[in-house]
C-alpha cells in the first residue's frame, strides 16, 4: 500500500470519529423528560401549554419520575383514582373524568411523539386504558346533558374566579337566553326525541361569538 493510500485511510478514519452518531431509539425513557421535550418542541403548536403543565404536574404528584415501561394498567388506575380523590373546599371533586381523560391523552401524545421522532422504540409505547375500563368506568356526559341546579351553581362559582372564563360564560348564557330566540325557531331546530330546542341555528353559530346578545 502506498503512502498516498495510507493518508487517505487516515483521513477517512479521522472523519468517522468526528461524525455525529446516528440516533438509536431507546427501550425506555423517563416520562417527565419525554413530556418536557414534547412541551419544548411540538407541544406548543398542538396543545395548550397550560394543559401540558397540568398533565405534567399530575404525573409528578402521582407517579413521580416514573419510567414509561412502568405505565401498566395498575399504574393508570392508580392515577385515575388519585385524580378523582382530589376535592375542593365544598366537597366536590376538583377533576372531572373529562379532565382526567384529557391529561392522560396529553401524556400519551408526548409518548407517541417520542416514538415518532425516534427517541423511543414504538414497541415500548404502553397501551392506554380506555375510559370505559376505568374502575369505576368514566362518566363522560355529552353536550346534550342537562346539568342539575347544584352543578350550574358550581359552574358559575368556578367561572367567576377567572375573568375570561366568566366573560365567555356570560356570552354563552346570553346567547341561549335571547328573549326573541323562540320567534326564530324552525322545525330543524327541534329535537323531539331529546326534548330539546336549539335556540341558535347551527349554521349561525359563531358568526357573532364576541357579541353578547
Amino acid at each position: 500500500i502506498s503512502a498516498g493510500d495510507l493518508l487517505v485511510l487516515a483521513a477517512e478514519a479521522e472523519a468517522k470519529k468526528t461524525e455525529t452518531p446516528e440516533l438509536v431509539a431507546a427501550m425506555d425513557l423517563s416520562l417527565c423528560s419525554v413530556m418536557l421535550h414534547y412541551k419544548a418542541t411540538k407541544g406548543r403548536r398542538v396543545s395548550s401549554p397550560r394543559r401540558i403543565n397540568a398533565a405534567l404536574a399530575a404525573v409528578v404528584e402521582v407517579w413521580g419520575d416514573i419510567m414509561i415501561s412502568e405505565l401498566k394498567a395498575p399504574k393508570q388506575h392508580a392515577f385515575v383514582a388519585a385524580q378523582r380523590a382530589k376535592v375542593q373546599r365544598n366537597g366536590r371533586r376538583r377533576c372531572t373524568d373529562w379532565t382526567i381523560l384529557t391529561r392522560l391523552k396529553c401524556i400519551w401524545a408526548a409518548i407517541n411523539n417520542a416514538a415518532n421522532i425516534g427517541l423511543l422504540r414504538p414497541t415500548s409505547v404502553p397501551k392506554r386504558v380506555p375510559a370505559d375500563l376505568w374502575e369505576p368506568p368514566a362518566y363522560l356526559p355529552g353536550k346534550e346533558a342537562k346539568l342539575p341546579f347544584d352543578d350550574l351553581v358550581t359552574l358559575f362559582e368556578t367561572a367567576a374566579r377567572v375573568e375570561h372564563w366568566w366573560r365567555w360564560l356570560i356570552m354563552a348564557v346570553g346567547t341561549v337566553a335571547r328573549p326573541m330566540a323562540p320567534c326564530g325557531v324552525v322545525p330543524a331546530m327541534v329535537n323531539l326525541e331529546a326534548g330539546n330546542v336549539e335556540l341558535l341555528e347551527i349554521q349561525r353559530r359563531g358568526v357573532q361569538s364576541k357579541k353578547v346578545t
